[in-house]
């Protein structure tokens, strides 16, 4: 089950209110490790208190769609439509950041309007989401539903979704071509100047990389996704977080990324192995390092 979460959902935030801390940790926990039943159990424990997490509202919701019965995903809707509310509310709906949240929830919205076998109605939502924020996701799900209704039309310049394409710029103006770094394992921490969670976690991060520096097999890099690229800078500066740093360039959109921070992983090929949308901070650690020596195990 796919996790990308909006932006702006601090995944990994105590939120005041949010009832008994061992249910939401165990619902961020199902979440990481794809368990939807486990998602679902502790996530609706949480929502039943705080109606407005909307770590657990995505996670459920996704949970719910891909449960594949009309139930499911009819409250699998409801939350989509939660999501698309609460972004709507944020100060920041109209800038980039509010704008990917409120299309992430209308792909949601698609995902589940289909399940429930309204087909028209899931391709508008899907071009609703693209008009939002044009990205990957929405894309797919315009092409999807196009098809089942006969209609032409995934929108043009669709990413493609492949990192190895790509060329990063970093803050101090040199470049990183993603090609050369195929036959090795990449690690991709993104992470932007306004999540506070980002400085949490980051530095177990730069931890985890540590377990790996006498190994020439494996690279760690550090992606900054701010619209604004002058802040990077002097964040780094004040934050004394090491290099390599590159700006996202469109990787982040390639990549399904939604969430700050959010950690991929790419195999050998060039592929997602892995992902982590936010963090458990007692389990990320030995969770990226298992996941990164996995990866390195690949042919």
């Amino acid at each position: 089950m796919k996790r990308p979460l909006p932006l702006l959902l601090a995944a990994c935030a105590c939120l005041p209110g949010a009832g008994n801390p061992d249910d939401r940790a165990a619902a961020l926990a199902a979440i990481e490790a794809h368990d939807s039943a486990a998602t679902i159990l502790f996530g609706e424990r949480v929502l039943a208190r705080q109606a407005g997490d909307l770590a657990i509202l995505d996670g459920v919701a996704q949970a719910l769609i891909a449960a594949g019965d009309a139930t499911a995903a009819q409250r699998g809707l409801n939350y989509a439509l939660r999501i698309e509310e609460l972004c709507r509310e944020m100060p920041e709906a109209a800038a980039p950041p509010g704008r990917r949240g409120i299309g992430h929830a209308l792909v949601l919205e698609s995902r589940a309007t289909a399940a429930l076998g309204r087909i028209e109605e899931a391709l508008t939502l899907a071009r609703r989401a693209y008009e939002t924020f044009p990205d990957a996701d929405s894309a797919r799900e315009i092409a999807r539903w196009s098809e089942r209704v006969g209609k032409s039309g995934a929108p043009p310049s669709v990413p493609a979704g492949d990192p190895m394409a790509f060329t990063l710029t970093a803050p101090g103006g040199g470049t990183l071509a993603m090609a050369g770094l195929k036959g090795k394992v990449v690690v991709l921490d993104f992470w932007a100047t306004w999540c506070v969670p980002c400085r949490a976690q980051h530095p177990l991060f730069l931890e985890a990389a540590g377990r790996f520096r006498d190994n020439p097999g494996v690279v760690f890099l550090s992606i900054d996704a701010d619209d604004d690229r002058s802040l990077a800078a002097p964040f780094l500066d004040e934050q004394k977080w090491p290099g390599p740093v590159y700006f996202e360039g469109g990787l982040a959109r390639a990549l399904g990324v939604f969430a700050y921070p959010s950690t991929i992983v790419l195999d050998k090929r060039g592929q997602v192995f892995s992902r982590l949308n936010g963090f458990v901070p007692e389990r990320y650690r030995d969770t990226l390092t298992a996941r990164v020596r996995a990866a390195l195990d690949l042919p």
